[in-house]
């Protein structure tokens, strides 16, 4: 367990010095579950939803393809047949959020799991989540 007192001496946790100094411990915080925390709450954040269905998983999908493959060339395979549509299996075990203006969709964030997860960058996930003492465990 990382006491408030060892912040000090780590200078990677600075960035987060006035979190840690309103509670003792990182033990003592609990939050929500990040599948309870993802929900939608249209008074106060009207324009970000979470992605409840296929066609808004499509809606993203299109979204990614015109971003990373068409206008950055990048080589990325979809795992949907669907053409023009950049979406990854991790897409379908994982919480999508996205925002939307008039004139749909304009901006998109896939939510996962750090352990299991098959990114290229999984490994640096993994050793964010120990220096912050985030448990990739929890639920």
């Amino acid at each position: 367990m990382l006491e408030l007192e060892d912040a000090g001496a780590r200078p990677d946790l600075a960035p987060y010095a006035e979190i840690l100094s309103t509670t003792k411990t990182f033990k003592e915080l609990s939050p929500l579950p990040l599948r309870d925390a993802l929900v939608e709450n249209r008074v106060a954040f009207p324009h970000v939803r979470v992605a409840d269905t296929f066609g808004r998983l499509r809606q993203i999908g299109a979204l990614r393809h015109r971003q990373f493959v068409q206008a950055q060339g990048k080589r990325y395979s979809s795992a949907v047949s669907v053409p023009c549509c950049l979406l990854e299996a991790p897409d379908f075990s994982s919480v999508n959020i996205y925002a939307v203006d008039s004139l749909g969709i304009t901006a998109a964030m896939r939510v996962g799991p750090v352990l299991g997860s098959e990114h290229p960058r999984a490994e640096h996930f993994q050793a964010t989540a120990r220096v912050l003492c985030i448990d990739p465990e929890r639920p």
